[in-house]
């Protein structure tokens, strides 16, 4: 073994600073690997020596497999600087109009971008939209057709939904005063 290999978890949900990481080795015990986000985000895997590394010439490496991912299997050296890109215009200071605009973009930047463009396309209905609106689903009594109600009623981020007022959300199908309340309660500890 060649030391342990941090092996970020391909998801358009992964955070840029995790995905960033991907690929790191450390060299030391496993329970001193440093930790990049939870273990959904990412673990550490052993790395295994190369042939070239043990003195063995004349063996071709073994290439590089497939990873599993949001959208199926990939190959984590195209699927991985995709993401990054996601996640670049993601955690920008931008508004989510102008982020999915830039997202769209995107999915023009190369035939690769635009085969996984598809492929999130098939997986999330209504992406990129989708993305937005499904981190409403954090707030408990909230499902992905409430989420996508508040959003449609043009509040499509966490500090819209602050600013908006308790009639507003009411008037929104699907929310009553039970919706209101768990939000409010999220959002006082989102802020904490």
């Amino acid at each position: 073994m060649d030391g342990l290999e941090f092996t970020a978890t391909l998801n358009i949900r992964t955070k840029l600073d995790v995905l960033k990481r991907h690929g790191e080795v450390f060299c030391g015990l496993p329970s001193e690997a440093p930790e990049y986000g939870s273990e959904a985000d990412g673990i550490w895997i052993p790395k295994l020596k190369s042939w070239e590394s043990l003195g063995i010439e004349g063996i071709e490496e073994f290439p590089e497999g497939t990873s599993s991912s949001d959208i199926g299997y990939v190959n984590a050296s195209e699927y991985l600087p995709f993401l990054i890109d996601f996640r670049v215009i993601v955690e920008s200071g931008l508004d989510v109009p102008t982020k999915i605009k830039k997202m769209e973009e995107l999915s023009q930047v190369n035939q690769t971008y635009k085969e996984f463009w598809g492929r999130l396309c098939v997986t999330y209905p209504d992406f990129p939209n989708h993305f937005f609106y499904k981190q409403f689903t954090e707030i408990p009594r909230i499902g992905i057709a409430t989420a996508k109600k508040i959003y449609d009623a043009g509040i499509i981020s966490f500090e819209l939904l602050e600013t908006a007022t308790d009639e507003r959300l009411s008037a929104i199908n699907g929310i009553g005063k039970n919706a209101v309340e768990a939000i409010r309660k999220y959002l006082k500890a989102r802020i904490r």
